[in-house]
């Protein structure tokens, strides 16, 4: 199932761990859009369609931006 604009957003912490992109690949098959908090985007090994935000879980003054239109948090 492929997502567009309507579809929900899934914000993903631990993306670029040992179970983040397996997590990743299956919201996308499931037709979310996905919205990954990582630390290196430059190295983050995750599909196109994924929205990088550069950052690690200290950084509180991006929370508020980042989790603007999210439906579903996944923090690992």
């Amino acid at each position: 199932m492929k997502a567009d604009n309507n579809s929900p957003l899934a914000f993903v912490t631990g993306a670029t761990g040992a179970v983040g992109p397996a997590l990743v690949g299956q919201l996308l098959d499931h037709g979310y859009r996905v919205r990954a908090l990582v630390r290196q985007p430059y190295a983050a090994a995750l599909p196109a369609p994924v929205e990088l935000v550069p950052g690690d879980l200290s950084d509180v003054q991006k929370w508020h931006t980042t989790l603007q239109g999210v439906d579903v948090l996944f923090h690992m």
